[in-house]
C-alpha cells in the first residue's frame, strides 16, 4: 500500500522493518493522552503539559441536532453549546525557566537504567 503495489509478493526486510515501527508507536502511545509516553509520563523537569482545547464543528452539528430532537422545543443554554464538540488536549512544553529542548525517547529509557544504578 505504502508503494501502491499489490501485497501479494513475499514480504521484504523493509516490509518487517515497517510492521515493526508501527508496533512500536502502537505500544508507545498512551490509551489515555495520545502522547507519546514517554513524554507523557516522564519526570524530567524539562516536561511539563499545557491544556488546550478546540471545537470539532462536525461533531458539534451532531450534538446540537441530538439535543435539538431530544428535548423539543427547548432552547440549550449557553453553557451546554459550549461544550458541544469540544475536544481537550495537552501539548507538551519546556518551561521558561529551563534550558534545553524536550528529553528524547532514549533519554526516556537511559533514565530506567541510571535510576536501577543508584538503587544497586
Amino acid at each position: 500500500m505504502l508503494f501502491y503495489t499489490q501485497p501479494n509478493l513475499p514480504w521484504e526486510p523493509f516490509d518487517f522493518k515497517l510492521i515493526e515501527a508501527f508496533q512500536i508507536l502502537e505500544d508507545e502511545t498512551c490509551p489515555k493522552c495520545g502522547q507519546p509516553t514517554w513524554l507523557c509520563r516522564s519526570t524530567d523537569p524539562r516536561v511539563e503539559f499545557s491544556a488546550q482545547d478546540t471545537i470539532c464543528y462536525a461533531t458539534r452539528a451532531v450534538e446540537e441536532r441530538r439535543y435539538a430532537e431530544s428535548n423539543k422545543g427547548k432552547s440549550a443554554s449557553a453553557k451546554e453549546r459550549r461544550s458541544w464538540g469540544l475536544i481537550e488536549f495537552s501539548t507538551p512544553f519546556v518551561p521558561d525557566n529551563i534550558e534545553g529542548e524536550l528529553p528524547t525517547r532514549s533519554d526516556y529509557y537511559e533514565s530506567f537504567n541510571t535510576e536501577s544504578e543508584l538503587v544497586d
